[in-house]
């Protein structure tokens, strides 16, 4: 198993969903988290009742924040511990 990648919980009432994945160790710097969070994004936004993928990262989670970054995803704000970003 690489990783895993899914969402959490379903689209709110502004129809954003947030996704969600994680890499085991050995596989983390390689490119994978991007692909995984392109493909997922591209999939949910072809969804119905889906505007907008959000991604969270945690503020000192450097790679994790680049990650969306990659994908296309824009920092939408920034709270106490994670940075929030958006995709749609």
């Amino acid at each position: 198993v690489i990783g895993d990648c899914g969402i959490h919980g379903e689209s709110d009432e502004r129809d954003d969903v947030e996704l969600g994945y994680g890499l085991a160790e050995p596989y983390r710097h390689q490119g994978y988290g991007t692909e995984v969070a392109i493909a997922l994004s591209r999939w949910l936004l072809g969804q119905d009742g889906v505007r907008r993928v959000v991604g969270r990262a945690a503020l000192d989670n450097s790679p994790g924040r680049r990650t969306l970054e990659r994908a296309g995803f824009t920092l939408e704000s920034v709270g106490d511990e994670y940075a929030r970003y958006v995709l749609g």
